[in-house]
């Protein structure tokens, strides 16, 4: 069923459950009150007729005359000993199903006399009678009925605007879902720039939806953008490597060599394999941090720092450069031990390679509540204030490192893998050189 059916049902049903209920109850609340002050009557003509007929001297078969238009009296034993004029259908005392003894205050009861609809009270006298009183309740019952029709009327009339009213809001609502909907299939087809119209919205929360999935739309773009800028990237840096790698195979076949010849040929070769190698390994590692977060994986903080500097020290004796590391606290950090090994790893190599041979790289680690901090500062040439946040980018080379062997990954991995384990790395601000800060989130 839509919603703009569904929605009009449910609202009408409703309204005409309210409605009903407030009704039944008015009338029932309305007829009980016009009772009670019969009632109230009933009981004051009864002691009237009552002292009446104690004082008077009544004999068999006499006719009562009462206040009342309809009056009978009974015997102890049941028998009727007087009754008024025209009260033709008086119930014999043994059907009237009454208490015994009979209350003083009477009991009340609905009778009919032919059609005339009558309200009783059966009231015990001083002689140890029964009197029997009645009243017609015609106008009680003509109230009553005036009171359905009234009310019926005003049901069907609240019940069609009702109706109507759950019908228009159900087709703007309707249509506001239409264009969310529309604009959810165009995206489906490729078109990332649909945006849902804001114009007309039926609510806060339908023009909030609109907003959450424009956001959507727009993360997204920027998610498919970022992935062909990456594939783009990626081919690029593969491709070099491997027209290298094949030209010199090519040149190697073209030309007969002797066995050095052919030896080095391979060892170039060779070369352009670990770069390609190297590469892959890269790219793996930034398709691995995008994937689901496992909060539960914990390491020892001194296990990260440890294994990065023995795998980036390879690099650093080549350029003579020395590692100055304060030995980390006895804490452990949240994520998997080789992903944070490889942020902070990843983070030295970038400060080897910008630091002159024979210098240092200064390794620092502070705590701070829930969080760890690993600093890593060089004495290089630093970053420019424009590329501060574009040397994250994978595939991003400085205008210092064009020249360089790198595909420019190491710093989009180390901030991609922090942010997986819900670390961050920044490059903050210092006199010389950079210092770029792990952060890092304690188990």
């Amino acid at each position: 069923m839509k919603l703009r059916n569904r929605l009009t049902l449910t609202f009408s049903l409703l309204t005409a459950f309210v409605l009903l209920a407030a009704f039944v109850i008015a009338i029932v609340l309305d007829e009980r009150a016009e009772l009670r002050q019969l009632d109230i009557e009933l009981l004051s003509e009864a002691t009237l007729v009552g002292e009446q007929l104690f004082d008077q001297r009544d004999g068999e078969g006499q006719k009562v005359v009462a206040v009342a238009r309809f009056a009978a009296l009974y015997e102890r034993d049941g028998r009727l000993r007087s009754v008024t004029v025209g009260f033709t259908d008086v119930p014999p005392l043994a059907r009237l199903d009454l208490p015994s003894p009979l209350p003083r205050d009477g009991v009340y009861i609905d009778l009919r006399n032919a059609t005339e609809p009558l309200r009783a009270i059966v009231f015990p006298t001083r002689q140890g009678r029964v009197l029997l009183l009645a009243i017609s309740r015609r106008n009680i019952d003509a109230d009553v009925r005036s009171l359905y029709e009234v009310f019926g009327a005003l049901f069907l009339l609240g019940l069609a605007a009702a109706g109507l009213v759950a019908f228009v809001l159900g087709r703007r609502m309707a249509a506001d879902v239409e264009r969310v909907a529309a604009t959810a299939r165009r995206v489906a087809t490729g078109d990332l720039a649909a945006r849902v119209p804001r114009q007309g919205a039926a609510s806060d929360e339908l023009r909030d939806l609109a907003g959450d999935l424009d956001h959507m739309i727009a993360q997204l773009d920027a998610v498919m953008s970022a992935q062909r800028t990456f594939v783009s990237h990626a081919a690029h840096e593969l491709r070099s490597p491997l027209a290298a790698l094949r030209g010199e195979l090519q040149l190697a076949l073209r030309h007969p060599r002797d066995v050095d010849g052919y030896r080095a040929a391979v060892e170039s070769a060779l070369g352009d394999v670990h770069e390609l190698m190297a590469l892959a390994e890269d790219l793996l590692t930034m398709a691995r941090a995008t994937e689901a977060r496992t909060d539960d994986a914990r390491a020892p903080l001194a296990t990260v720092v440890s294994d990065a500097l023995r795998i980036a020290g390879g690099a650093a004796r080549a350029r003579e450069v020395r590692f100055a590391a304060t030995d980390p606290p006895p804490v452990e950090v949240r994520g998997r031990a080789q992903d944070l090994s490889r942020a902070l790893r990843n983070l030295l190599d970038n400060a080897v390679s910008h630091t002159a041979t024979g210098g240092e790289v200064r390794l620092r680690v502070e705590t701070d509540g829930e969080r760890v901090r690993l600093l890593v500062e060089d004495d290089g040439p630093g970053v420019a204030p424009e590329e501060r946040e574009q040397i994250f980018a994978p595939f991003y080379r400085g205008a210092r490192e064009q020249e360089s062997s790198g595909a420019g990954l190491g710093l989009a991995i180390a901030r991609q893998l922090a942010r997986h384990h819900g670390g961050e790395v920044a490059l903050v601000d210092s006199p010389r050189g950079a210092h770029f800060v792990l952060e890092l989130a304690r188990a």
